[in-house]
């Protein structure tokens, strides 16, 4: 009777525990759904609480999850050393075309350290480009964009050893890693010393310093993934080149003991054959090694274009520019390898321009042409050249572009835009701005914006591709008279000069076509004002006061035109606020006391008004009014670059798919 008893409570117990297991499975496949990534066959899996993706292996073809087929751990070879994984990040605020140089800096590091015997296993993994600031367009998913989807990962390796990201996760399977906790053994933040020189000297040094800022350490996972921590958490100040980062990965190697592990934390421990996993955050504060050297060269080489990408943008050059490689003689063997020192290519027959526009606004308008003057230069070399199309490369917005390319007339302008939304989809910000590069690259002449990392990298495409210097280091100068200068010595300090002595004679201006302008936002422009002022007939001047904000004077070429854009403007809405315009009273800030700069001394506005003589009809006999570009003078902001990238981010989300 003692043992029935004792079976059937055995049975019982095995029941209740199956029951357990059925449970659990059923509510875990309720809160969690995973698509599969086509390129690596990793499961991309969402938790429906918090929508924070996981990674997890793939199933194989039988349905089943084998973290290794033949059920083997890797090891190493030598069984000597662990093997070395080492990520890195960028600040979330640097662009993408900086993350590309950034990824020479710690590429060509890892093919140094591969060079020595116990590091030959050491990999690069590439860290996804996550909501990209520049990346502004709407109703598409760029919260992850993987390095597979823009570059050539075999073109890569060519060079040194690269993972993708899920690459990454693929690799781990290899070592029977559970993916449902993945540790980073050592995560070193960088930040910049307070003090950079010593006795006026710059010298290469780190040291382990407090945190700055504590955001990374207290969210606890990375890129996104839930399932993705860290073991250690150091903040490092570092000024000096990449080698110094093997130092750095020596001198701070800190885990936790074996004792400290338990259940799935032994996965990644001090066991021989696990890896060892490092990320550096702020991997942009690292210098170049190798500038300018063979090294570096051969990392820029190899750092090509995919193959999707680059075959997009030369339908378009071969059906819109009749530009192919054979006809423009560009060098572009299947190997970067196999690239010899040339310089015998043409082009197509097209010029291609970089115009950024966006935060370059407020951030580099001493160097920033206004649209009228870009055109200008624009027209000038299409003449020189003999060309009759332009290509246009730009974050402007859509009615900017409008107008560009009416100040271009009767040139042929071409931007590329996806075929259709669902291409769209696919490219995304990041492969459209690829796509802009790659035409660029390939054009007669070349001319970019000052300071831009865009125009920089297509710098670097044409060196390659064979391009004489002369047709490709060429800035649009903020001034049209300097297209012939070198911008980026002369071009800056002759504006300055000159914007100086405008600002200074904007109080000479003919008081009988000068319109005060008041009540304005802190953030408004001169394209704006001009664009609302330009109707009521062509203007000589504008300027828009920055220290401080609110007030601009605006300089017609005839007198009726001013009284007409009084009487159109004031009390109208423009730049954001309801503003207040009327005739200059030609007198001082210091003697308005918060006049504004009106006539108020000759009577109020009205009696202005009725003193004045009849009204015109707008069928007046013509008169001479010869056409010229629009003057811009030099704005010194109060505001910072960030509320000017807010600000600017709110305006401009309804031409946001123009932008890269």
């Amino acid at each position: 009777m003692n043992y029935f008893r004792l079976g059937f409570l055995n049975i019982l117990a095995l029941l209740v525990y199956f029951h357990f297991l059925i449970s659990a499975e059923t509510s875990a496949a309720k809160h969690k759904f995973c698509d599969i990534h086509d390129l690596f066959r990793i499961n991309i899996c969402y938790n429906n609480d918090d929508n924070v993706p996981l990674i997890v292996p793939a199933p194989n073809n039988s349905g089943k999850n084998v973290p290794n087929q033949n059920n083997k751990k890797l090891t190493n070879k030598n069984n000597t050393q662990r093997p070395l994984y080492i990520i890195y990040d960028v600040h979330q605020v640097e662009g993408f075309n900086l993350r590309r140089d950034v990824y020479i800096r710690m590429a060509t590091f890892i093919w140094s350290l591969r060079q020595k015997s116990k590091y030959k296993d050491a990999k690069l993994v590439l860290p996804p480009f996550m909501n990209m600031y520049h990346w502004r367009s709407q109703n598409i998913d760029q919260t992850r964009v993987f390095w597979g989807d823009l570059f050539d990962l075999e073109s890569l390796r060519k060079f040194t050893e690269v993972l993708d990201f899920p690459e990454f996760f693929e690799e781990l399977r290899k070592f029977n890693i559970d993916s449902n906790k993945t540790y980073i053994n050592q995560v070193y933040k960088l930040q910049n010393f307070d003090e950079m020189f010593e006795n006026g000297v710059f010298r290469d040094k780190f040291e382990k310093a407090p945190c700055k800022n504590d955001d990374e350490r207290r969210k606890g996972f990375y890129f996104g993934y839930k399932n993705l921590t860290h073991r250690t958490f150091t903040c490092v100040n570092f000024q000096g080149g990449a080698k110094m980062l093997q130092k750095m990965l020596y001198k701070y190697k800190t885990e936790p003991s074996n004792s400290e592990m338990k259940g799935n934390d032994v996965m990644i421990s001090e066991i021989d054959n696990h890896p060892r996993i490092v990320l550096v955050l702020r991997s942009e504060t690292v210098l170049h090694d190798f500038w300018s050297t063979a090294v570096y060269w051969k990392a820029r080489r190899s750092l090509r274009f995919s193959k999707a990408l680059t075959a997009i943008a030369d339908k378009f050059r071969q059906d819109f520019l009749n530009s192919t490689n054979d006809g423009d003689l560009v060098q572009r063997p299947e190997d970067w390898r196999d690239e010899k020192p040339y310089r015998g290519a043409k082009g197509g027959d097209y010029l291609a321009i970089h115009l950024r526009r966006a935060d370059f606004l407020y951030g580099r308008e001493k160097t920033v042409p206004s649209l009228q003057s870009a055109a200008a230069q624009i027209k000038t070399k299409l003449k020189e050249l003999n060309l009759g199309v332009v290509f246009i490369a730009s974050d402007c917005t859509g009615n900017e572009f409008n107008d560009l390319k009416n100040y271009l007339k009767p040139y042929r302008v071409i931007k590329y835009k996806p075929e259709s939304k669902a291409q769209f989809d696919q490219l995304k910000d990041g492969g459209v701005a690829i796509i802009d590069q790659i035409i660029c690259s390939h054009a007669r002449y070349f001319i970019g914006t000052y300071e831009s990392t865009f125009t920089f990298r297509i710098y670097e495409e044409r060196e390659i591709l064979g391009f004489e210097q002369h047709l490709t280091y060429n800035t649009l100068c903020k001034r049209e008279d300097l297209i012939n200068y070198n911008c980026f010595k002369k071009g800056p300090k002759i504006a300055d000069k000159s914007d100086k002595m405008k600002q200074q004679r904007y109080r000479e201006w003919d008081l009988d076509c000068k319109v005060y302008v008041g009540n304005l936002n802190s953030s408004a422009s001169k394209y704006e004002i001009e664009s609302a002022f330009s109707k009521y007939g062509p203007l000589r001047n504008v300027w828009v006061a920055r220290n401080p904000p609110g007030f601009a004077f605006v300089e017609f070429e005839d007198k009726r035109d001013a009284e007409d854009s009084v009487r159109g403007l004031d009390g109208t809405r423009c730049c954001g606020t309801r503003i207040r315009v009327e005739m200059s009273s030609g007198r001082t800030r210091r003697d308005r006391r918060g006049g504004g700069g009106s006539r108020s001394d000759r009577g109020s506005r009205s009696d202005r008004y009725r003193s004045r003589s009849p009204k015109r009809s707008r069928d007046r006999s013509p008169r001479s009014r010869s056409p010229r570009d629009y003057e811009y003078e030099k704005e010194s902001s109060r505001r910072s670059p960030r509320e000017h990238r807010r600000e600017y981010r709110r305006s401009s989300r309804s031409d946001s798919r123009d932008r890269r």
